[in-house]
C-alpha cells in the first residue's frame, strides 16, 4: 500500500501554461498550412477561365487569320499592329483596308479598323499580340550606261585613195569593237567617214549598220542607217560625222559591217577614202560591185573610219521582297496557356520593304 500511494503521487499533467503555449503553436502551424494551401489552389488554372480565354483568342486569331490570308499588299508590319488590303468588298471597284492593332499595354483591347473608319473593339482586353514576318527575297538587275567612245578605228590618212559610190559599187568594213571590261552590251553612236563630192553634188547614200556573217560578210539585216547627202561632202575630203540612235542590246563579242549604200546620184554620189596600209592592222575592207548582190573582203585595204559606241553595264544586285508568312500570338490573359499562336500563309505573296 504504501508503494502504490508512492507512484500515484510521481505521475503529473500538462499546467495550464504548457497547454495555452501548445495551443498556439498549433494555431500558427494550421494559419501557415492554410495560406499554404490557398496560394496553391491559386496557381492551379481555372479550366472554365482558361478555356474562355483560349476561345475568344482563336476566335480573334480566326477572323484575323481569314483577312490577311487575302491580302493584295501590307503596308504597315509593326510587332503589335498591321495594315493591309483585301479585294473589293463593297462593289467599288477598290481594294479595301484593313488595320488591327494592339496598343502593347497588357488590358488593352485589340482593334480593327475598316477603310479608315471607326476602330472597332475585337476583343476588350488583351495580355499581348505580337506578329512577326517571314519574307523572301528575289534578286534583279539593272544596267546603266558609260560614257562614248571609239571603239574601233583605222585613222591613216597618209596616201588616201578615192571609192567612187556608184550604183553598183558599195565599200565597207567589218570590225570587231574593243569594249572596257565589264560591258553586257552596247550600241553604236556614230560613225566617222572622210569622204568628199564630185563636180555634180546631188547624190544620196545610206550609211548602214549590218550584222555579218561568221566569216565576216555583212548580212542583209540592217540595223540603223543614217543619211548621207552628197552636197554637204565638200570639194575636198574632210571627216564628216553620222549619227545612230536606233538600235542597241549589240553584243560586245561579235563583229558586225559597217556599209555604204548608194541611193541616188546623176553619176555617182560621192567619194568615201579608204587607204591600203591597213596591211598592219587587223581590219577587214568590204567591197561590192553588184549592188550588195554579194561582197568580198580585202585585208590589205580599209575604210577611213572612227565607230563611236556607248558601252551598258550591269550595275549591282538590288532585291525585291515578298511577304509569305505572317506569325501571330495573341494571349487573352496573363496566363501563357492562354496564347493562342497561329502561322497565316499570304495567298498572294504581296511585294513589301525589305529586308
Amino acid at each position: 500500500m504504501r508503494c502504490l500511494r508512492s507512484n500515484s503521487l510521481k505521475r503529473r499533467g500538462f499546467t495550464l501554461v504548457e497547454v495555452v503555449m501548445s495551443l498556439l503553436i498549433l494555431a500558427i502551424l494550421l494559419a501557415a498550412a492554410e495560406a499554404t494551401l490557398v496560394a496553391s489552389m491559386k496557381a492551379i488554372p481555372d479550366p472554365k477561365n482558361l478555356n474562355a480565354a483560349i476561345n475568344a483568342g482563336a476566335s480573334a486569331t480566326s477572323r484575323f487569320r481569314s483577312e490577311l490570308a487575302c491580302a493584295l499588299s501590307v503596308t504597315e508590319m509593326g510587332a503589335n499592329a498591321i495594315t493591309f488590303t483585301v479585294p473589293d468588298r463593297n462593289g467599288d471597284g477598290n481594294p479595301e483596308t484593313i488595320r488591327y492593332a494592339w496598343s502593347g499595354v497588357a488590358g488593352d483591347p485589340l482593334t480593327r479598323q475598316y477603310n479608315g473608319g471607326s476602330i472597332g473593339v475585337v476583343v476588350p482586353s488583351i495580355n499581348s499580340f505580337q506578329l512577326q514576318y517571314d519574307k523572301t527575297s528575289q534578286a534583279y538587275y539593272t544596267t546603266s550606261e558609260g560614257a562614248e567612245q571609239v571603239v574601233y578605228s583605222f585613222t591613216n590618212t597618209l596616201l588616201p585613195q578615192d571609192v567612187a559610190l556608184t550604183s553598183t559599187s558599195y565599200p565597207g568594213e567589218y570590225f570587231v569593237p574593243s569594249l572596257p571590261n565589264g560591258t553586257v552590251s552596247w550600241r553604236v553612236s556614230r560613225v566617222m567617214l572622210r569622204v568628199h563630192d564630185n563636180s555634180t553634188p546631188d547624190g544620196q547614200a545610206s550609211l548602214q549598220l549590218r550584222t555579218a556573217t561568221p566569216g565576216g560578210l555583212p548580212t542583209n539585216r540592217v540595223l540603223d542607217q543614217a543619211t548621207m547627202l552628197e552636197s554637204t561632202f565638200g570639194s575636198t575630203a574632210v571627216w564628216a560625222t553620222y549619227s545612230f540612235s536606233h538600235h542597241s542590246g549589240l553584243a560586245p563579242g561579235s563583229g558586225y559591217c559597217v556599209t555604204v549604200v548608194y541611193s541616188s546620184g546623176s553619176s555617182d554620189c560621192g567619194y568615201v577614202q579608204k587607204n591600203t596600209l591597213s596591211l598592219l592592222s587587223s581590219s577587214t575592207y568590204l567591197k561590192s560591185t553588184n549592188s550588195g548582190s554579194t561582197w568580198t573582203t580585202s585585208g590589205l585595204d580599209s575604210l577611213l573610219i572612227y565607230v563611236y559606241g556607248v558601252p551598258t553595264f550591269q550595275n549591282a544586285a538590288s532585291y525585291n521582297y515578298y511577304l509569305q508568312n505572317v506569325r501571330v500570338s495573341l494571349a487573352t490573359t496573363s496566363d501563357t496557356h492562354s496564347a493562342v499562336p497561329a502561322s497565316i500563309r499570304l495567298l498572294n505573296a504581296p511585294q513589301v520593304t525589305g529586308p
